[in-house]
């Protein structure tokens, strides 16, 4: 434990508050698993996009996008609870939305190998353009199923 202390501490200010800040949403979006059903927690990774839920910062800024990727992939994997590709994703889409961002989740299954034995493998990933926010490295080797898409325009933010 000592040893993460450490860490935390020759972080930035900048990243300490990144990492706090996943930290909770993770946590969010690990009580909303224990708590709804898959069809509730699909609305609202699809739920319409409205800027006027925003939470405008008062310099104006918006989050870092690769900071954020860090952000809650790092705190995934220090966290005392489960934490894969979907509380991640569950937890980049509510932060991401909140700051004014439209980002798109994709859901797929990993690709058949031919062995009738392996077990059918999913994953959750978010983007924005083209950036991969959470999920990332190895959503080549998945399928989409589908693209979960909010209504909003071409536009990535507000």
């Amino acid at each position: 434990m000592g040893r993460r202390i450490r860490k935390f501490i020759r972080l930035t200010a900048k990243q300490r508050r990144y990492l706090l800040h996943a930290i909770g949403e993770l946590g969010l979006a690990r009580i909303s698993l224990a708590r709804k059903d898959t069809t509730t927690i699909l609305a609202q990774l699809t739920q319409p996009f409205d800027c006027s839920q925003v939470n405008v910062n008062p310099a104006g800024s918006r989050p870092d996008l690769k900071l954020v990727s860090w952000a809650i992939v790092t705190a995934a994997r220090n966290v005392p609870w489960r934490a894969d590709c979907l509380p991640q994703a569950m937890a980049a889409v509510r932060w991401l939305m909140r700051a004014g961002y439209r980002p798109q989740v994709s859901l797929g299954v990993a690709r058949n190998t031919g062995s009738v034995s392996e077990p059918l493998r999913a994953h959750a990933w978010v983007t924005i353009d083209s950036l991969v926010i959470t999920g990332g490295g190895s959503t080549e080797i998945f399928e989409p199923l589908l693209p979960l898409k909010s209504e909003a325009s071409a536009n990535n933010q507000c």
